[in-house]
């Protein structure tokens, strides 16, 4: 099987046969509730998150910066990789920041941002504020064997894009069969998708020729994202991908064994075509992950470890926030909230001018 290409997968899929095979209701998922984000914080659902636990008599913006997604090659990052935070202007240096480690807070009180502090990720600080029921903090009573990480296969410089086959790459097929192929029979296997990548006809073939169970992931406008994605490792007894993203920290830190795979890692992600090559993608690579993190390559997905202690230090979990600091990180107590809030509406009508 592991031969097919692209264009050997002849089975036309349909809605309804994918939808069979959707396991989204049965792992209690909510639907997508999606909006348009304002700021880095509103990703995938943390604002609403922050919210509900702090319950602040308005519903404001936070009025601060908090770095949202693992970065593998942090010890390696350049400011100016880092997106929003490189670009951002007087202000919104001068709010305060929340960064996972000593390296990143270096590095952001060196480009003048005046109020670092050191704290968990948000998934990581979701983790914190979660019960979960004792059953499914017990690795053996999960109900998902295997979740398969399928890679991405577009990314957010190219939403406007159609989504058509091109964004797709007969390594993934490699790396489904493979997964498929080693599992012991019997075992409740399922896929976690991209959001959108449903999208994609071979995919939906694939999905459909292999009658591969599968859920929809996490995405970034929904504010139910860090819900489901938690939801989905917390059920999951092992988590296995063909690429490096944070899906590996937090898997881990829900007490999945996790694991990359040495003989499908994906070199290539098909949207990189669509964009210009960027600096960071030179740490994108194998051997960057051999070097980095020799313990997440297994050469079977029944070679995946536990290594919840490596997750916790990746993702700044041992830093914690009583809900009084995080009111005033977020700027919502009742001596900043106006002011904060005069402050960002003084800056927008500066940008409309210099516009």
């Amino acid at each position: 099987m592991s031969a097919t290409k692209i264009a050997d997968l002849g089975f036309m899929s349909t809605d309804n046969e994918l939808s069979n095979l959707c396991l989204d209701q049965t792992f209690g998922l909510r639907p997508p509730k999606t909006w348009k984000y304002r700021t880095e914080l509103d990703r995938f659902g943390f604002t609403s998150f922050l919210y509900n636990l702090l319950n602040p008599p308005f519903r404001f913006r936070g009025f601060c910066n908090w770095l949202h997604g693992w970065e593998p090659y942090w010890r390696s990052v350049k400011f100016e990789w880092l997106g929003g935070a490189a670009s951002a202007n007087n202000y919104h240096r001068s709010l305060p920041s929340v960064v996972y480690n000593k390296h990143l807070r270096d590095l952001f009180i060196k480009n003048s941002y005046q109020d670092v502090r050191l704290g968990p990720l948000p998934f990581a600080f979701y983790h914190q504020n979660q019960l979960l029921e004792n059953n499914l903090c017990r690795s053996d009573s999960r109900p998902i064997d295997y979740l398969i990480v399928l890679p991405k296969l577009f990314g957010p410089k190219v939403e406007h894009l159609p989504l058509d086959n091109t964004f797709f790459s007969s390594d993934v097929i490699t790396f489904v069969d493979e997964a498929l192929e080693s599992v012991p029979y019997g075992s409740n296997i399922v896929f976690l998708l991209y959001y959108r990548d449903i999208e994609i006809r071979a995919l939906r073939n694939l999905i459909c020729d292999r009658k591969i169970k599968w859920v929809n992931g996490v995405n970034p406008y929904d504010i139910y994202g860090l819900e489901r994605i938690h939801t989905l490792f917390s059920l999951s007894k092992t988590v296995y991908g063909q690429e490096t993203g944070s899906f590996l920290p937090y898997a881990a830190l829900c007490g999945a064994k996790v694991g990359l795979s040495k003989n499908s890692y994906l070199t290539m992600k098909p949207w990189h075509q669509h964009i210009e090559k960027h600096k960071w993608r030179s740490y994108d690579t194998y051997q960057f992950v051999e070097n980095h993190y020799p313990h997440l390559l297994v050469n079977n997905i029944l070679d995946a470890t536990v290594c919840s202690d490596w997750a916790k230090r990746e993702l700044g979990y041992h830093y914690s926030f009583t809900n009084d600091e995080l009111i005033k990180i977020l700027g919502w107590n009742s001596n900043q909230i106006y002011y904060n809030q005069f402050r960002s509406l003084m800056q927008r009508a500066t940008n409309k001018i210099k516009k």
